[in-house]
């Protein structure tokens, strides 16, 4: 706790100044609306939080242990549905641009974890297995998005992603039939507010990406704190313009990392 209320003093401070976050101008209201529950996350929040997330696997790789697994943002599925229906026409001949090949994959990725919203509100938690050839979806909001509806919107991309990923990595013995699609929902904590779901959605890509089963902590009565823990990690991490705080408290031995997933 000591270290988010320096987080909080700090942020106030420097606020006073715009910030950014990937060409995102983030002031005060910005990490009002990211700590208040009940707030559903627009796809600019959604990009901070991945960015975040993607950069704390990076400095911490011994925490992950899906090495082969890659984090992508909602970008990646829009660029599909805006090429689907030309695609659909020539699979074979269509040649797939830099918003495909920006994304980092390789041909030693073996998992993507992507968010998928719907209903602007609703986000929901997709896993690309590229050797299963499996789509796994993490369903957190059972009583507001049925299976047929789910099935309907990822249905579109089990088609195209094979060819994507065989056009990237240039592996042309790779299997082009559309991927199985699964859906869990029974193990998967469950929101009350739809809105809620994109904090949901970040702690079960963490959660999976590390192999962590135990997702008892993840409830509807954490969400306020787990919010302020992500608007502190944002700052901390990606817009403090000075960090020497950080290193003054860790020589103290305080906690800094990572609020974001605190089971508290």
């Amino acid at each position: 706790m000591q270290v988010i209320l320096a987080d909080k003093e700090l942020m106030t401070k420097t606020m006073r100044r715009p910030l950014k976050i990937n060409d995102i101008t983030v002031d005060p209201k910005w990490i009002t609306t990211l700590e208040t529950a009940g707030n559903a996350f627009t796809k600019a929040y959604m990009e901070a939080a991945l960015e975040l997330l993607r950069m704390q696997k990076k400095q911490n790789p011994l925490l992950f242990l899906n090495k082969s697994a890659l984090m992508v943002g909602e970008s990646f599925l829009n660029a599909i549905d805006e090429i689907y229906v030309i695609f659909a026409d020539d699979k074979d001949g269509f040649q797939f641009g830099t918003e495909f090949t920006s994304h980092g994959i390789e041909t030693n990725i073996r998992i993507i974890y992507t968010p998928l919203r719907i209903k602007y509100k609703c986000w929901i938690a997709l896993i690309f297995h590229l050797v299963k050839r499996n789509i796994t979806i993490l369903n957190c909001a059972t009583s507001k998005i049925s299976k047929e509806q789910l099935n309907t919107y990822i249905g579109a991309y089990a088609h195209p992603i094979p060819y994507i990923i065989r056009q990237i990595t240039q592996d042309d013995m790779m299997v082009i039939s559309p991927f199985s699609i699964q859906i869990e929902s029974k193990e998967v904590p469950q929101v009350a507010k739809i809105a809620d779901t994109c904090v949901f959605l970040l702690k079960l890509i963490k959660s999976h990406s590390m192999r962590i089963k135990d997702l008892t902590k993840l409830s509807e009565e954490n969400i306020g704190d787990i919010r302020f823990k992500l608007a502190a990690d944002l700052f901390s991490e990606l817009l403090a313009p000075d960090r020497r705080w950080r290193k003054d408290a860790q020589r103290r031995g305080e906690e800094t990392f990572p609020f974001l997933f605190s089971n508290h």
